[in-house]
């Protein structure tokens, strides 16, 4: 017992000896346990290895557990097609490795496939950063056009640079998983734009010593030619800045200005003629698109009182026609399973857009007609069409086409609607803050607020979304962003 003075009274109080002496208490537990483990040595045994399993299922099982959640979750598809998969949180840096800025990731399993040279291709563990695999396809003095996964593999273009070339490009199949080279095949031209389809490859460009672009559809397997198509115009294409491939449905529309192709993806066949009044898209269009679920859209321009007009006729991949709208229908970079039954259309003058809105059924009456300052169509998604302006973000209601709300953003140029994200709740975008560094910032499509805006990693080119995940491209990395 020990005293205490509390005022002028004596408190005697009772310590009781294990709390005052816990080391005597260890030693007496530690005495009975091995005096138990002594009379009883099989359950002692099993009580050890059971211990020596949990430790192990700790240390083993649980963080393979939690990388297998995190792949899943990497992995994981958006909340439409071609959506982010979560814009909730600002996202940071978790692995970089080197990368070519003009070659465009490809996710192919799980790995993103990049080239850091032009000539090598990379398959990099979305979770992880590692390495996969590495294999260099092109050879010396060719590069590696473009990649695209169709199937069970991996198919890319390869090819010497620029158009004016005898040299027949390649077509390279590669296995996802290891790197193993299943086909390569030459396809004599230059080749220079590659899409797929079903598991197949389809080339546009150049045929050798031929000025008009074709297509060329290869059987994914074995290379073979399936069908292929020329434009019946063209002297001097060859020397086309741009050619555009573009598969979707059963259409494909190859682009390269005045030219152009729209075929049956199934067997080469011209959809792009006077076949009767209403059927396919004739050649006084101005210009042909081609919308994500398989319609083709014909435009014809006009000016009147100082507006560019226009009016646009939608087909299905039959050439049957839809319907005939006001406008030039537009093709937003996000557009969710809501949007991808409304069109949209625009016609420009005088500094300001109009826009026009048509719902299925679609019929000659626009559902809402809105006039606002001229501004570029970015997003159809959560119930929200936005605007980018030159200094502003601007959301419609897009049931009415009302202005709900309108933010200050100095939006970086030269990406265009493609360096726009969306993950069905916020909208993301490339900005630029005060100090003129590229920013990654998300506006929630509900209000326009601010969820969040993080610095882009330095000298950051443009950032890409590969499957439902975005990365930031610079010169010479690859950067994952989560």
């Amino acid at each position: 017992m020990g005293p205490q003075r509390r005022g002028q009274e004596l408190l005697l109080v009772q310590v009781d000896e294990d709390e005052r002496r816990p080391p005597a208490r260890l030693a007496d537990g530690t005495h009975a346990l091995v005096s138990w483990s002594a009379r009883h040595r099989a359950s002692a045994a099993g009580l050890a290895l059971a211990a020596v399993l949990v430790l192990a299922w700790l240390v083993v099982l649980v963080p393979r557990a939690v990388s297998e959640r995190e792949r899943r979750d990497v992995l994981g598809a958006g909340a439409f097609t071609d959506a982010v998969r979560s814009l909730r949180q600002a996202p940071r840096e978790v692995w970089r490795v080197p990368a070519r800025a003009g070659f465009t990731p490809v996710l192919a399993g799980d790995a993103v496939v990049v080239s850091s040279d032009g000539r090598i291709l990379d398959a990099v563990d979305v979770v992880t950063g590692d390495v996969r695999w590495t294999r260099a396809v092109a050879p010396e003095g060719a590069t590696v056009r473009d990649c695209v996964a169709t199937g069970d593999r991996l198919a890319c273009l390869v090819g010497a640079p620029g158009r004016r070339t005898a040299t027949a490009t390649h077509v390279v199949a590669l296995a996802p998983t290891t790197g193993e080279v299943l086909l390569d095949t030459d396809v004599p031209g230059a080749w220079v734009a590659m899409g797929a389809d079903r598991g197949d490859v389809l080339l546009a460009g150049w045929p050798l010593d031929e000025v008009a672009i074709a297509v060329v559809r290869l059987d994914g397997a074995t290379g073979a030619e399936r069908w292929r198509a020329s434009s019946d115009s063209g002297v001097g294409l060859r020397e086309a800045r741009n050619l555009d491939l573009v598969v979707a449905g059963q259409v494909v529309l190859a682009t390269a200005v005045p030219a152009r192709l729209v075929l049956d993806a199934r067997d080469g066949r011209s959809l792009d003629g006077e076949r009767s009044s209403s059927a396919a898209p004739t050649r006084q269009d101005d210009a042909v698109r081609l919308r994500p679920d398989g319609t083709v859209v014909g435009i014809r321009y006009h000016l009147h009182d100082r507006i560019v007009g226009a009016r646009s006729v939608l087909r299905d991949g039959t050439g049957r026609r839809l319907a005939l709208v006001d406008g030039e229908a537009v093709s937003p970079a996000v557009v969710d399973d809501a949007g991808i039954h409304r069109v949209l259309t625009v016609e420009r003058g005088n500094g300001v857009l109009m826009l026009r809105a048509y719902d299925r059924p679609w019929g000659t009456d626009a559902t809402w007609t809105t006039v606002e300052p001229d501004a570029q169509v970015v997003a159809d998604a959560g119930g929200r069409v936005v605007l980018v302006r030159t200094t502003s973000l601007v959301g419609l209601d897009a049931a009415t086409g009302t202005r709900v709300w309108q933010r200050p953003v100095e939006a970086v140029a030269g990406d265009g609607p493609a360096a726009v994200f969306c993950d069905g709740r916020r909208i993301a975008l490339m900005v630029r803050e005060a100090d003129g560094s590229p920013a990654l910032a998300a506006f929630s499509l509900a209000d326009g607020d601010l969820s969040w805006q993080v610095g882009l990693p330095a000298g950051t080119v443009r950032v890409v979304r590969a499957g439902s995940q975005l990365y930031a491209l610079t010169a010479d990395s690859l950067v994952a962003l989560r």
